[in-house]
Protein backbone atom coordinates (compact mmCIF):
# COMPACT_ATOMS: atom_id res chain seq x y z
CA UNK A 1 0.00 0.00 0.00
CA UNK A 2 1.53 2.94 -1.51
CA UNK A 3 4.69 1.40 -0.97
CA UNK A 4 6.15 2.91 -4.20
CA UNK A 5 5.48 6.16 -3.42
CA UNK A 6 7.82 8.41 -1.08
CA UNK A 7 5.81 10.07 1.85
CA UNK A 8 7.63 11.53 4.82
CA UNK A 9 7.21 10.48 8.08
CA UNK A 10 6.55 11.77 11.22
CA UNK A 11 5.61 10.07 15.12
CA UNK A 12 3.96 11.88 17.25
CA UNK A 13 4.05 11.19 20.92
CA UNK A 14 1.95 12.57 23.27
CA UNK A 15 3.19 15.70 25.87
CA UNK A 16 6.24 16.58 24.07
CA UNK A 17 6.16 19.98 23.04
CA UNK A 18 3.42 22.95 23.67
CA UNK A 19 1.94 25.06 20.61
CA UNK A 20 0.67 28.57 21.61
CA UNK A 21 -2.83 29.52 20.82
CA UNK A 22 -3.27 30.31 16.70
CA UNK A 23 -6.35 30.39 14.65
CA UNK A 24 -6.51 27.32 12.32
CA UNK A 25 -7.62 29.50 9.41
CA UNK A 26 -3.65 31.09 9.67
CA UNK A 27 -2.61 27.52 8.74
CA UNK A 28 -2.21 24.74 6.01
CA UNK A 29 -3.87 21.70 6.21
CA UNK A 30 -0.09 20.07 5.93
CA UNK A 31 0.76 22.51 9.01
CA UNK A 32 -2.53 21.22 11.21
CA UNK A 33 -1.75 17.67 10.18
CA UNK A 34 2.00 17.90 11.77
CA UNK A 35 0.57 19.60 15.26
CA UNK A 36 2.75 18.62 18.52
CA UNK A 37 0.87 15.55 20.08
CA UNK A 38 -0.62 17.02 23.16
CA UNK A 39 -4.28 18.22 22.88
CA UNK A 40 -3.69 21.64 21.22
CA UNK A 41 -7.30 24.24 21.71
CA UNK A 42 -7.86 26.45 18.78
CA UNK A 43 -11.12 29.35 18.25
CA UNK A 44 -12.61 26.51 16.44
CA UNK A 45 -10.70 22.97 16.54
CA UNK A 46 -8.68 20.96 18.97
CA UNK A 47 -6.33 17.87 18.28
CA UNK A 48 -4.69 15.34 19.95
CA UNK A 49 -2.16 13.44 17.79
CA UNK A 50 -0.65 10.09 18.47
CA UNK A 51 0.93 7.69 16.24
CA UNK A 52 3.16 7.85 13.47
CA UNK A 53 2.73 9.22 10.42
CA UNK A 54 2.98 9.08 6.56
CA UNK A 55 2.33 12.38 4.82
CA UNK A 56 2.65 13.91 0.76
CA UNK A 57 4.92 16.85 -0.28
CA UNK A 58 2.92 19.84 -0.82
CA UNK A 59 3.17 21.47 -4.51
CA UNK A 60 2.67 25.23 -5.17
CA UNK A 61 -0.82 25.31 -7.46
CA UNK A 62 -1.60 27.64 -10.83
CA UNK A 63 -4.31 30.31 -10.27
CA UNK A 64 -5.69 28.21 -13.16
CA UNK A 65 -5.84 24.96 -11.37
CA UNK A 66 -7.05 26.90 -8.17
CA UNK A 67 -9.39 28.07 -10.10
CA UNK A 68 -10.85 25.70 -12.13
CA UNK A 69 -9.82 22.04 -11.20
CA UNK A 70 -10.42 19.41 -8.01
CA UNK A 71 -7.07 19.79 -6.43
CA UNK A 72 -5.07 18.15 -3.29
CA UNK A 73 -4.39 19.94 -0.15
CA UNK A 74 -3.15 17.63 1.67
CA UNK A 75 -2.97 13.54 1.92
CA UNK A 76 -1.58 11.67 4.60
CA UNK A 77 -1.88 8.57 6.51
CA UNK A 78 -2.18 7.84 10.18
CA UNK A 79 -1.64 4.83 12.17
CA UNK A 80 -3.19 6.20 15.38
CA UNK A 81 -3.00 5.06 19.18
CA UNK A 82 -5.90 5.27 21.01
CA UNK A 83 -5.54 8.78 22.57
CA UNK A 84 -6.03 10.33 18.59
CA UNK A 85 -9.34 12.66 18.20
CA UNK A 86 -9.36 15.64 15.78
CA UNK A 87 -12.92 17.82 16.91
CA UNK A 88 -12.90 21.02 13.95
CA UNK A 89 -15.38 23.25 12.19
CA UNK A 90 -15.48 26.65 9.78
CA UNK A 91 -11.85 24.38 8.37
CA UNK A 92 -12.21 25.14 4.07
CA UNK A 93 -11.75 21.70 2.91
CA UNK A 94 -13.48 18.43 1.71
CA UNK A 95 -11.91 15.42 3.96
CA UNK A 96 -12.80 11.47 2.88
CA UNK A 97 -10.98 9.22 4.94
CA UNK A 98 -10.65 5.64 4.61
CA UNK A 99 -9.72 3.24 6.99
CA UNK A 100 -7.05 0.21 6.63
CA UNK A 101 -6.94 -1.57 10.00
CA UNK A 102 -8.84 -0.91 13.55
CA UNK A 103 -11.69 1.11 14.01
CA UNK A 104 -12.37 4.82 14.16
CA UNK A 105 -15.52 6.75 15.18
CA UNK A 106 -17.04 9.52 13.63
CA UNK A 107 -19.46 12.88 15.00
CA UNK A 108 -21.20 14.82 11.79
CA UNK A 109 -24.47 16.19 10.90
CA UNK A 110 -26.15 14.79 14.12
CA UNK A 111 -25.06 11.24 13.34
CA UNK A 112 -22.56 8.97 14.89
CA UNK A 113 -21.20 6.15 13.13
CA UNK A 114 -18.33 3.67 13.25
CA UNK A 115 -15.44 3.42 10.83
CA UNK A 116 -13.81 -0.12 10.63
CA UNK A 117 -11.74 -1.80 7.98
CA UNK A 118 -12.91 -1.20 4.37
CA UNK A 119 -14.62 1.60 5.63
CA UNK A 120 -14.68 5.57 5.20
CA UNK A 121 -16.02 9.09 5.36
CA UNK A 122 -16.33 11.85 3.24
CA UNK A 123 -17.47 15.04 4.89
CA UNK A 124 -17.48 19.08 4.53
CA UNK A 125 -14.98 19.92 7.15
CA UNK A 126 -16.45 23.34 7.61
CA UNK A 127 -19.14 22.14 9.39
CA UNK A 128 -18.75 20.50 12.80
CA UNK A 129 -17.10 17.77 13.22
CA UNK A 130 -15.61 14.58 15.62
CA UNK A 131 -13.60 11.77 14.77
CA UNK A 132 -11.39 9.57 16.90
CA UNK A 133 -9.60 5.88 17.57
CA UNK A 134 -11.97 3.77 18.48
CA UNK A 135 -10.49 0.90 21.14
CA UNK A 136 -6.39 1.24 20.92
CA UNK A 137 -6.03 1.50 16.94
CA UNK A 138 -6.92 2.94 13.73
CA UNK A 139 -4.85 2.95 10.32
CA UNK A 140 -6.76 5.50 8.45
CA UNK A 141 -6.03 7.71 5.30
CA UNK A 142 -7.10 11.60 5.26
CA UNK A 143 -7.30 13.21 1.75
CA UNK A 144 -8.20 16.56 2.39
CA UNK A 145 -8.68 18.56 -1.22
CA UNK A 146 -10.87 21.16 -2.65
CA UNK A 147 -11.49 23.24 -6.26
CA UNK A 148 -13.97 23.05 -9.42
CA UNK A 149 -17.06 21.97 -7.93
CA UNK A 150 -16.60 20.06 -5.09
CA UNK A 151 -19.47 21.33 -3.38
CA UNK A 152 -21.82 20.41 -5.77
CA UNK A 153 -20.67 16.82 -6.07
CA UNK A 154 -20.65 16.59 -2.06
CA UNK A 155 -24.44 18.09 -1.65
CA UNK A 156 -24.90 15.28 -4.23
CA UNK A 157 -22.89 12.72 -2.51
CA UNK A 158 -24.40 14.03 1.68
CA UNK A 159 -28.24 14.03 -0.27
CA UNK A 160 -27.84 10.60 -1.40
CA UNK A 161 -27.42 9.22 1.98
CA UNK A 162 -24.51 10.07 4.64
CA UNK A 163 -21.33 10.58 5.45
CA UNK A 164 -20.40 7.15 5.68
CA UNK A 165 -19.09 4.82 2.90
CA UNK A 166 -18.03 0.80 2.50
CA UNK A 167 -15.24 0.30 0.20
CA UNK A 168 -13.69 -3.15 0.22
CA UNK A 169 -9.62 -3.16 0.61
CA UNK A 170 -9.74 -5.56 -2.55
CA UNK A 171 -11.92 -3.28 -4.83
CA UNK A 172 -11.76 -0.01 -7.17
CA UNK A 173 -10.96 2.84 -4.20
CA UNK A 174 -7.63 2.06 -3.03
CA UNK A 175 -6.36 1.41 -6.91
CA UNK A 176 -7.72 4.65 -7.64
CA UNK A 177 -6.70 6.67 -4.57
CA UNK A 178 -2.72 5.18 -5.11
CA UNK A 179 -3.10 6.19 -8.81
CA UNK A 180 -3.77 9.86 -7.12
CA UNK A 181 -1.24 10.29 -5.01
CA UNK A 182 0.79 8.87 -7.92
CA UNK A 183 0.19 11.48 -9.54
CA UNK A 184 0.48 14.13 -7.12
CA UNK A 185 3.80 12.85 -6.55
CA UNK A 186 4.82 13.21 -10.04
CA UNK A 187 6.50 15.81 -11.85
CA UNK A 188 4.87 15.76 -15.00
CA UNK A 189 3.15 18.07 -18.21
CA UNK A 190 -0.38 18.80 -17.24
CA UNK A 191 0.30 17.01 -13.87
CA UNK A 192 -2.90 19.11 -12.40
CA UNK A 193 -5.15 18.13 -14.77
CA UNK A 194 -4.35 14.98 -14.44
CA UNK A 195 -4.43 15.01 -10.78
CA UNK A 196 -8.10 16.99 -11.33
CA UNK A 197 -9.18 14.36 -13.37
CA UNK A 198 -8.70 11.62 -10.74
CA UNK A 199 -9.79 13.00 -7.68
CA UNK A 200 -13.45 13.27 -10.02
CA UNK A 201 -13.08 9.86 -11.24
CA UNK A 202 -12.74 9.02 -7.32
CA UNK A 203 -15.37 11.10 -6.42
CA UNK A 204 -17.81 9.98 -9.00
CA UNK A 205 -17.01 6.18 -7.62
CA UNK A 206 -18.01 7.26 -3.85
CA UNK A 207 -20.92 9.11 -5.43
CA UNK A 208 -22.68 6.06 -7.30
CA UNK A 209 -22.20 3.60 -4.06
CA UNK A 210 -24.60 5.93 -2.33
CA UNK A 211 -27.73 4.25 -1.58
CA UNK A 212 -29.68 6.54 -3.10
CA UNK A 213 -28.12 6.45 -6.46
CA UNK A 214 -28.43 2.33 -6.69
CA UNK A 215 -31.81 2.73 -5.75
CA UNK A 216 -32.63 4.81 -8.21
CA UNK A 217 -30.64 3.63 -10.92
CA UNK A 218 -32.36 0.14 -10.00
CA UNK A 219 -35.65 1.85 -10.25
CA UNK A 220 -35.83 3.79 -13.51
CA UNK A 221 -38.70 2.11 -15.31
CA UNK A 222 -37.72 0.02 -17.66
CA UNK A 223 -40.47 1.78 -20.35
CA UNK A 224 -38.86 5.39 -20.10
CA UNK A 225 -35.43 3.33 -20.83
CA UNK A 226 -36.74 2.36 -24.29
CA UNK A 227 -38.79 6.05 -24.67
CA UNK A 228 -35.53 7.91 -24.37
CA UNK A 229 -33.92 5.90 -26.82
CA UNK A 230 -36.48 6.13 -29.18
CA UNK A 231 -36.70 9.97 -28.95
CA UNK A 232 -32.61 10.09 -29.40
CA UNK A 233 -33.18 8.22 -32.89
CA UNK A 234 -36.77 10.22 -33.82
CA UNK A 235 -35.65 13.30 -32.51
CA UNK A 236 -36.88 15.44 -35.86
CA UNK A 237 -40.18 13.91 -35.86
CA UNK A 238 -42.92 15.57 -34.64
CA UNK A 239 -42.82 14.60 -30.92
CA UNK A 240 -45.86 16.25 -28.85
CA UNK A 241 -46.16 15.12 -25.82
CA UNK A 242 -49.00 13.84 -27.14
CA UNK A 243 -47.57 11.73 -28.89
CA UNK A 244 -45.15 10.40 -26.69
CA UNK A 245 -47.49 9.18 -23.74
CA UNK A 246 -49.54 7.31 -26.03
CA UNK A 247 -46.76 5.68 -27.45
CA UNK A 248 -44.98 4.89 -24.28
CA UNK A 249 -48.50 3.72 -22.61
CA UNK A 250 -47.57 6.40 -20.16
CA UNK A 251 -49.82 9.76 -18.40
CA UNK A 252 -48.48 12.68 -19.82
CA UNK A 253 -48.71 14.28 -16.12
CA UNK A 254 -46.60 10.93 -15.38
CA UNK A 255 -44.54 11.13 -18.38
CA UNK A 256 -43.08 14.78 -17.11
CA UNK A 257 -42.62 13.66 -13.63
CA UNK A 258 -40.11 10.82 -14.73
CA UNK A 259 -38.51 12.66 -16.77
CA UNK A 260 -37.72 15.64 -14.34
CA UNK A 261 -36.66 13.12 -11.56
CA UNK A 262 -34.49 10.81 -13.98
CA UNK A 263 -33.21 13.41 -16.32
CA UNK A 264 -33.57 17.16 -15.28
CA UNK A 265 -36.21 18.07 -18.36
CA UNK A 266 -39.37 18.12 -19.22
CA UNK A 267 -39.95 15.76 -22.58
CA UNK A 268 -40.31 18.82 -24.42
CA UNK A 269 -37.18 20.50 -23.27
CA UNK A 270 -35.04 17.45 -23.28
CA UNK A 271 -36.35 16.94 -27.33
CA UNK A 272 -35.60 20.89 -27.87
CA UNK A 273 -32.12 20.81 -26.32
CA UNK A 274 -31.73 16.82 -28.43
CA UNK A 275 -32.28 19.08 -31.91
CA UNK A 276 -30.57 21.93 -30.88
CA UNK A 277 -27.12 19.76 -29.88
CA UNK A 278 -27.47 18.19 -33.68
CA UNK A 279 -27.95 22.06 -35.12
CA UNK A 280 -24.48 22.98 -33.48
CA UNK A 281 -23.21 19.68 -35.14
CA UNK A 282 -24.50 20.60 -38.53
CA UNK A 283 -23.47 24.18 -38.11
CA UNK A 284 -19.71 23.29 -37.14
CA UNK A 285 -19.34 20.19 -39.72
CA UNK A 286 -21.77 21.51 -42.77
CA UNK A 287 -22.18 24.64 -45.15
CA UNK A 288 -26.11 24.31 -45.14
CA UNK A 289 -27.98 27.06 -44.50
CA UNK A 290 -29.19 27.91 -40.91
CA UNK A 291 -32.93 27.37 -41.98
CA UNK A 292 -32.55 24.13 -43.75
CA UNK A 293 -30.69 23.36 -40.55
CA UNK A 294 -33.70 24.14 -38.33
CA UNK A 295 -35.89 21.77 -40.70
CA UNK A 296 -33.89 18.68 -40.62
CA UNK A 297 -33.22 18.67 -36.57
CA UNK A 298 -37.16 18.69 -36.60
CA UNK A 299 -37.97 22.51 -36.09
CA UNK A 300 -39.41 23.67 -38.89
CA UNK A 301 -40.83 27.53 -38.46
CA UNK A 302 -37.31 29.47 -38.79
CA UNK A 303 -37.61 32.31 -36.38
CA UNK A 304 -38.66 29.81 -33.82
CA UNK A 305 -35.44 28.37 -34.42
CA UNK A 306 -33.49 31.21 -34.39
CA UNK A 307 -34.90 31.94 -31.02
CA UNK A 308 -34.78 28.41 -29.01
CA UNK A 309 -30.80 28.60 -30.49
CA UNK A 310 -30.03 31.67 -29.31
CA UNK A 311 -31.23 31.15 -26.00
CA UNK A 312 -29.87 28.07 -25.40
CA UNK A 313 -26.05 28.67 -26.91
CA UNK A 314 -26.30 32.92 -26.41
CA UNK A 315 -25.55 32.73 -30.34
CA UNK A 316 -27.25 33.17 -33.19
CA UNK A 317 -26.89 30.01 -35.43
CA UNK A 318 -24.72 32.44 -38.37
CA UNK A 319 -22.49 33.66 -35.16
CA UNK A 320 -22.02 30.28 -33.40
CA UNK A 321 -20.67 28.85 -36.78
CA UNK A 322 -18.32 31.82 -37.03
CA UNK A 323 -17.09 31.91 -33.34
CA UNK A 324 -18.81 28.89 -31.58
Amino acid sequence: MFDHIHLHKTVYRRGEQPLSRISPETLPVERLLELPDDTVFFQDCSYCLEGVGFSCSNHPLTEFALKNFFYIQSFSILDAGASYYTRRKNFHSYLISYTYEGEGYLEYEDESCSVKEGEGFFIDCRKPHYYRTEGTHWKHSDLHFSGSYSEYIYQQYINGGNAHFCQPLDGEFLPMLERLIELHETIAPCRELQISSQLESLLVLLLCKTPKYENTVKKIPEHLKYLISYIENNYAGPLTLDYLSEFSSISKYHLCRLFKKYLGFTPNEYIIRLRIENAKKLLKNTMLPANKIGSIVGIQDENYFYRMFKQRTGLSPHDYREHG
